[in-house]
């Protein structure tokens, strides 16, 4: 008799208490499963296991499995969850970058269920001694608290419209799966709201334009956004606002393979504030990466990456 792993047993409980959640309460699955999780965490005796020394991965991808069967009812775009890969390529771009740093704080203006943000945590060298993340959805806004609380990470979130002025502190490293979309809020106070043509803006540029304004001097972004983002007409006054104040570093084109539609494809774009302390690369790093299920190549890719950067980062960081 096979013995079933932390996730799989953190999942079928989360499956069944949200199955019997939803026989006697409307909502989607989703509610439910926030209901369970939160259930889960306040109720010392509700499940038969105890998972208090666990790994945070365990949990993490126990959640994880029951929010891909909800989003499978069709939710809306923006409740898309950033695929597993994704995120722990950007928490290992986070390692490289920061390196040897052991004080430094995170923001993710738009969460979602966290899945992004809690795997960086998980994978962190150095954890962050400060996390913030804002989120506009309900449901979300309560999965990723019940995330955050399983996988006993002290994250301050926010239940906000993240395009609206946000009470939140300036962080050493902003990250974000953009919302791709048009945004019908105020957009008082914002450079890129007129950066095209269309009846209404960008939300992606929007929350460009955030992201740097809640990024401390100095700090990185680690973006992730729609592959055409430098390629549309209406790019230039984009290109011109984020070189005015940050100095690009990377551009990882995502393989297309993992979505599925071609127009629905993104990258990572890696960025640095301008500062004191920012450092301008010789060149750009623009990469196609490989398939993140073909672990040789995405090894091979890494090492490439690790060696771009010592030579046009890590090398002045030491002389300057």
């Amino acid at each position: 008799m096979t013995t079933k792993s932390e996730v799989e047993l953190l999942f079928e409980w989360l499956d069944k208490t949200a199955t019997e959640q939803l026989s006697t309460n409307e909502g989607s699955f989703l509610d439910a499963l926030a209901l369970a999780a939160e259930k889960l965490f306040e109720e010392e005796d509700a499940a038969s296991f105890s998972f208090e020394q666990w790994n945070s991965e365990f949990i993490r991808k126990g959640l994880q499995l029951g929010i891909l069967k909800g989003m499978k009812e069709g939710v809306q775009a923006h409740h898309a969850m950033t695929p597993d890969g994704v995120a722990l390529f950007v928490a290992f771009l986070i390692n490289k970058w920061l390196g040897d740093r052991n004080e430094w704080s995170l923001l993710d203006p738009a969460t979602g269920t966290s899945n992004l943000l809690t795997a960086i945590i998980n994978q962190s060298v150095h954890k962050p001694t400060f996390v913030q993340a804002a989120e506009v959805d309900e449901t979300l806004m309560r999965l990723s608290a019940a995330s955050a609380n399983l996988q006993r990470h002290p994250i301050a979130f926010s239940h906000q419209d993240a395009l609206q002025p946000m009470y939140m502190k300036e962080a050493d490293v902003v990250v974000c799966d953009l919302p791709v979309g048009f945004y019908p809020g105020d957009t008082n106070g914002y450079s890129l709201a007129d950066a095209t043509n269309e009846r209404m803006p960008f939300s992606h540029y929007l929350f460009i334009e955030q992201a740097l304004r809640y990024c401390k001097d100095s700090g990185y972004l680690f973006l992730i956004v729609p592959n055409t983002l430098f390629e549309m007409d209406e790019t230039r006054a984009l290109h011109h606002f984020i070189t005015s104040h940050a100095l690009i570093h990377c551009f990882f084109q995502l393989p297309e393979s993992m979505f599925q539609q071609k127009h629905h494809a993104k990258s990572i774009l890696v960025l640095q504030k301008k500062g004191n302390e920012a450092i301008q690369p010789k060149d750009v790093l623009i990469s196609m990466l490989p398939s993140l299920k073909d672990e040789a190549k995405v090894r091979s890719a890494m090492m490439q990456i690790g060696q771009w950067h010592a030579e046009h980062l890590q090398n002045k960081e030491q002389s300057s």
